[in-house]
């Protein structure tokens, strides 16, 4: 699709360009807790054809990533926050619109500086986020 301006800002593309766009809704037995959307530059699907795919990616999109174009994330930033839901949120985790959510995004960078994915999330109260890193 075409990136909407926010989202090529987010990746450091020229306005315009394609991207590819990954919705993924997770569950705790039948109740959905948390909804996700990351974005990658559309050139990606060269290399790596199943991004485009609505299959999981059971090693993950950054490590198919590297599997397939030795591209890795040597560093990230998230940020987490709070609001109302949306009315996708209140379709994607089942509850009303409006009501308070837990946020965030995150961008993941190659060793050039590069934004290799950007990512949106969002989750039902009371879920905790937790991201573990290594320090070196």
């Amino acid at each position: 699709m075409t990136a909407p301006p926010q989202i090529a800002d987010a990746l450091g593309l020229a306005h315009g360009t394609t991207v590819i766009r990954r919705h993924r809704i997770t569950y705790r037995g039948e109740a959905p807790i948390s909804a996700s959307v990351t974005w990658l530059d559309g050139a990606l699907a060269q290399d790596a054809p199943r991004l485009l795919s609505t299959e999981r990616i059971i090693e993950g999109t950054i490590g198919y990533i590297r599997q397939v174009t030795g591209r890795e994330v040597v560093r990230g930033t998230d940020q987490d926050s709070a609001r109302a839901a949306t009315g996708q949120d209140a379709e994607d985790l089942g509850v009303p619109a409006g009501s308070p959510v837990g946020c965030g995004r995150n961008w993941w960078y190659d060793a050039g500086d590069t934004v290799i994915e950007y990512g949106e999330r969002v989750s039902v109260p009371g879920r905790w986020s937790t991201h573990e890193y290594s320090v070196t």
